[in-house]
C-alpha cells in the first residue's frame, strides 16, 4: 500500500488517539490493528483502509483524506460492536484538534 504523507499523518493520529484510550482499548477490551493479526483476539478496530485526494484551491495544496474503521467482536447481540463503534466515534468527533506534522487540519467528519 503505498500512502500519501496526508494519509500517513492521518492514520498515524487515528491509531495513535484509538491505542491510547483507556476506556477503549482497557475498559472494552478492544485491540487496535492496521493489519490483523493470524488468531487476533475479538474485539478489535482495524483501520482498514484509506485513500487520499488533492484538494487544491487557489494555489494552495489541500488534501482530503477518507480513512475507513471496521468494528469486529464474537458476540451475536451486537451491544460490544455498538458500544466500541460508539466510543471510536466520540473519540474521533473530538479530534477537531487533531495536529499532524506539516499539514493544517481545516475539518473533519464521521460518516457512520
Amino acid at each position: 500500500m503505498s500512502l500519501g504523507t496526508a494519509e500517513f499523518e492521518v492514520r498515524k493520529s487515528v491509531w495513535a488517539t484509538l491505542n491510547a484510550d483507556s476506556d477503549l482499548t482497557s475498559t472494552l477490551g478492544a485491540s487496535i490493528y492496521q493489519r490483523v493479526p493470524d488468531r487476533a483476539n475479538l474485539p478489535y478496530v482495524v483501520l482498514v483502509s484509506s485513500f487520499e485526494v488533492p484538494l487544491n484551491t487557489l494555489g494552495t495544496i489541500g488534501r482530503t483524506v477518507d480513512l475507513r474503521l471496521d468494528c469486529y467482536s464474537e458476540k451475536l447481540d451486537g451491544d460490544e460492536v455498538y458500544l466500541i463503534a460508539s466510543r471510536v466515534d466520540e473519540l474521533l468527533d473530538y479530534m477537531s484538534g487533531m495536529t499532524l506534522t506539516g499539514y493544517n487540519v481545516i475539518s473533519i467528519s464521521l460518516d457512520t
